[in-house]
């Protein structure tokens, strides 16, 4: 109900959060959680301090830990911001490779594959939850 609480305080139009197909353990917390605040926070017939407010659009975001049946449906440019959040990235021990895997090296490449992919220098890969995947239309 806090995550619920927040929703309802901060008003975003976007939430992007971890994929639930992860081994890790507080990944998939996460996800379930994040899932039922947006639910909550959209209910008006639930009573809180604040108003109901219901977000547009969840994405979640691609992590190799949480790759079980991540599939990307979205790519998002980052290339104005790339240089500054590798800098930043590097203020983390994992980062810098001292937790045995390359994290540098992993997310380096693949901001220039998805980039690739999506037409930019850099870009990251975001998936749409299942019900925003949907179309309704009357003709193509």
């Amino acid at each position: 109900m806090a995550v619920c609480d927040l929703i309802r305080q901060f008003k975003p139009a976007i939430i992007v959060t971890h994929w639930g197909g992860s081994w890790h353990k507080d990944h998939q917390n996460c996800h379930a959680i994040v899932r039922d605040a947006i639910f909550y926070a959209g209910l008006k017939s639930l009573a809180r301090d604040l108003p109901a407010h219901s977000v547009g659009r969840l994405f979640f975001a691609e992590n190799w830990e949480d790759i079980t049946n991540f599939q990307p449906d979205t790519f998002l440019d980052i290339s104005a911001v790339y240089d500054k959040w590798v800098e930043a990235c590097g203020q983390f021990p994992m980062w810098r490779g001292e937790t045995g895997f390359r994290y540098h090296d992993y997310y380096r490449s693949l901001a220039v594959l998805r980039g690739c992919l999506g037409g930019f220098q850099y870009a990251v890969a975001l998936m749409s939850s299942a019900e925003q995947r949907e179309q309704r239309v009357h003709a193509l």
